[in-house]
């Protein structure tokens, strides 16, 4: 075999070869003849059983060449030392005086081929074809190991997405169960008043039911079903806004730094949510140092190309991103843990130590947003997650101060609650009527617009589900805003059930409240909503055409 450079000129191909021959002579002459074929070989000789397993946990090979007669051993047992230290080595029979018989049980053990010293002129092409199906045996395995990865990462996305289902579905139901307990709760402690024993009982109740949502919202973030609010966010200023608190913790013991990349674009994202991600990200990091270690949180122009995107989890694409990256010197993982680490309840930490949500509600935002996560770690080297993020159309707006209306949470407006839930339209009567609002109600989308229709007050605020019986809440309010073109719209859900490819298409302006929500709650955010002008987006955003066709 004689390769040839680039300008047609022959050249030579580097060859490592071990040749087991107890005759200085011969293996002279089988160097030979492979320079002469095209290679530039660099050798070792060997002739004894030791020698020749020293030889091959010393180095890699390319090839062996294998006399068959030697004084200490023959060359069936020398291939069985070169088949057991490396299988896929080949090894080539070279003998002056082999019997077809011989050649036949040689290849049988495992032998690559076998070429007689007489005819040495084959030994190149011999030589040459092993490598070459060598090379042909390496690509295959790293296909096939490829392959077996995605295959995996398929079946565990599918898992995470089974998972994912049912968590929206519980977290759904319960939400509202939780609303109902809350707020009658809340009406029974306000009833009682203070002074009355069983008021503490009821803060109790109270106060679980809220430790229980946080629980359904992080359900509802690791399916991609709860509602996002979308914006234009300046990552850095959400980072550098978090440090102090972050300060206090991760604790003492930890040094934590940020490196903020100066000129980012913004980022879209649902604030809170973003500061959500950071959050867990760092607690995680904490919670891998007891000891004490680093933490630094770094933000940067992350443009994502083919080999970045393979190494994300889930299906990635290429794309422009800002990335966010928060490395830790903690104990790191190993690769069984990162491959369950975006898991619903799963942890390491001892019972009663975690929820085992924080990673998966940070995967689940992140995936709803349209961004991408990579997690890189090693047992005793720490870990570093990065995610990306896709930059905005716009630039980000600044963070407006939160309002606080001093006013009293009575009114006389006219209200239209739309909820499936009868429990739920009980509860906003019950809540509504005694300060003063005339409350009217319907289960769903049909009914409202009947109840809408009959003589009475102008409706002046919408209380609205998100998730209908029989059309989209945004729907629903599309159509009220053109009978009422002054009323206010609020949007209430537990969950969503559109498709978690992306975001909820609920602009910053929107008015939303999470279920489940105590009486306080709905009753001030009421009256913010009607005391303050309506934003020309909010009403843009409601009154937008909507896509029905599915696509």
């Amino acid at each position: 075999m004689r390769v040839m450079s680039p300008r047609g000129e022959p050249s030579v191909q580097p060859l490592s070869v071990l040749l087991v021959e107890d005759r200085e002579d011969d293996a002279a002459l089988l160097v030979r003849e492979l320079r002469r074929g095209g290679f530039d070989p660099t050798w070792e000789r060997v002739d004894a059983p030791e020698a020749l397993r020293a030889a091959l946990a010393a180095r890699p090979w390319d090839v062996v060449l294998c006399d068959y007669s030697l004084p200490r051993m023959n060359g069936l047992e020398a291939l069985a030392v070169v088949r057991a230290a490396a299988p896929d080595l080949p090894c080539i029979i070279v003998s002056g005086a082999i019997g077809e018989e011989t050649a036949v049980e040689a290849m049988k053990a495992g032998a690559s081929d076998y070429v007689m010293k007489d005819r040495p002129a084959r030994l190149v092409a011999a030589v040459a074809r092993e490598l070459r199906e060598r090379a042909e045996r390496v690509e295959r395995r790293r296909v096939e190991e490829a392959l077996r990865q995605s295959q995996e990462q398929v079946r565990q996305l599918q898992k995470l997405e089974t998972l994912g289902q049912l968590a929206a579905g519980v977290a759904h139901d319960f939400n509202n169960h939780l609303g109902v307990i809350l707020g009658f709760g809340d009406l029974a402690s306000a009833q009682l008043g203070p002074q009355h024993p069983v008021h503490v009982d009821l803060e109790e109740i109270g106060k679980a039911c809220r430790q229980a949502a946080e629980l359904t919202r992080r359900l509802l973030a690791f399916s991609r079903k709860q509602v996002l609010r979308m914006d234009a966010v300046d990552l850095n200023e959400v980072v550098a806004g978090m440090e102090r608190m972050l300060g206090r913790v991760i604790g003492k013991d930890i040094r934590m730094s940020a490196v903020l990349a100066p000129g980012l674009p913004a980022i879209e994202a649902d604030r809170t949510q973003l500061e959500q991600i950071i959050l867990n990200l760092a607690v995680n990091s904490r919670d891998a140092m007891p000891g004490g270690g680093r933490l630094t949180l770094e933000t940067a122009l992350a443009p994502l190309d083919a080999a970045g995107a393979a190494a994300c989890f889930g299906a990635a694409q290429p794309g422009r991103f800002v990335g966010l990256r928060i490395a830790d010197s903690g104990c790191g993982m190993s690769d069984e843990v990162r491959a369950h680490l975006f898991e619903p309840f799963f942890t390491t930490k001892e019972a009663g130590k975690g929820t085992g949500l924080g990673l998966a509600t940070v995967y689940g935002i992140v995936k709803q947003s349209g961004g991408q996560i990579a997690v890189a770690s090693e047992v005793g080297h720490g870990t570093v997650v990065q995610v990306f993020l896709r930059p905005a159309t716009g630039p980000p707006r600044p963070t407006a101060p939160i309002r606080h209306a001093a006013g009293a949470l009575e009114g006389n407006e006219s209200v239209l609650v739309v909820d499936a839930s009868a429990a739920l339209r009980t509860l906003a009567r019950r809540i509504l009527e005694p300060h003063g609002y005339a409350v009217r109600v319907a289960a769903a989308g049909a009914d409202a617009l009947r109840v809408a229709a009959a003589p009475a007050d102008p409706i002046r605020l919408l209380v609205c589900d998100l998730v209908l019986p029989d059309m989209e809440g945004t729907e629903l309010a599309e159509c009220l805003l053109r009978m009422f073109p002054q009323m206010r719209v609020l949007f209430v859900s537990g969950y969503s059930r559109r498709a978690p490819a992306g975001p909820e298409p609920l602009g910053a302006d929107t008015a939303f409240l999470q279920k489940p929500y105590g009486a306080a709650t709905l009753l001030r955010k009421i009256r913010d909503l009607l005391d303050s002008p309506a934003p020309a987006a909010a009403v843009a955003a409601v009154l937008a055409p909507v896509d029905r066709s599915g696509s």
